[in-house]
């Protein structure tokens, strides 16, 4: 199946709609929110890129290739998005860094789950 690269936008928005606008989802923080609203939209960016060069993929080798470096990035990324933020932020209380935890957690599986969609083309 194909996914057009534009869906990583329109799942970037979607998400962002949810973290701000679905009201259960209110007991998140404005900070914790805020946080998440970057953390979506630098996964976004990742998951585009990758997206728009797995879609030209010719064979499957080079899909996994690809797949495999945007999990490594994306996990990178995670880490150190979580590490730098949770460091500045020391005050916050232990519900706030949970809830961006499993935040982060959420919009990692969701963009996971995006790009193993995009599969190549039979050969």
């Amino acid at each position: 199946m194909k996914i057009n690269p534009i869906t990583a936008v329109y799942l970037t928005l979607f998400l962002c709609a949810i973290v701000f606008f679905i009201q259960p989802l209110q007991w998140l923080s404005e900070s914790v929110q805020w946080a998440l609203i970057g953390f979506i939209g630098t996964f976004g960016l990742i998951t585009w890129f990758f997206s728009k060069s797995m879609s030209q993929a010719k064979s499957g080798k080079v899909w996994i290739n690809q797949f495999l470096a945007s999990i490594a990035i994306k996990m990178f990324t995670t880490l150190s998005y979580l590490t730098i933020f949770l460091y500045v932020n020391k005050d916050w209380e232990t519900a706030q860094k949970l809830q961006l935890a499993i935040g982060a957690f959420v919009v990692y599986i969701a963009y996971t789950i995006l790009l193993a969609g995009n599969k190549p083309s039979a050969e």
